[in-house]
């Protein structure tokens, strides 16, 4: 679940009439701004497990990894893997370095022909890739 409906329990009633103007009221004006709309990115190639939560208003950054059953309250950094309720870090998927060439490379904009001429089986070798994406 992406960007779930988020209610205000501290008004009169937690239904959502109280800030969605389609049910004919308008009384945003009362409302809290923790509810105002924020707008949840997911970024390219991030996997994410069955039955996982993320926040309305979470980034989640390219590549990361979130374990199945989590409930993600906070940004998640690039090629990270999190996991748990609340969603922690659990580590990173590579180093720095690879994680900032993965990066620059940004592979999920190649055509499909790039992508065959750089397939690798190790990570180790993402430098050999970039000589070969930068020519």
């Amino acid at each position: 679940m992406i960007g779930p409906a988020e209610h205000d329990y501290s008004n009169i009633s937690t239904h959502p009439f109280w800030y969605q103007s389609f049910y004919g009221f308008d009384l945003r004006n009362v409302v809290s701004k923790s509810l105002e709309y924020k707008r949840t990115i997911i970024s390219d190639d991030v996997w994410i497990g069955c039955n996982v939560v993320v926040k309305r208003g979470v980034t989640v950054h390219t590549g990361a990894v979130i374990g199945a059953g989590s409930v993600v309250t906070r940004d998640v950094g690039a090629y990270e893997i999190w996991g748990g309720i609340p969603a922690k870090k659990i580590k990173q998927r590579f180093d720095n370095d690879i994680i900032m060439s993965l990066l620059e490379l940004d592979w999920c904009n190649f055509t499909r022909e790039k992508i065959n001429s750089n397939i690798i089986s190790n990570i180790s070798n993402i430098n050999s890739v970039i000589e070969n994406a930068i020519h």
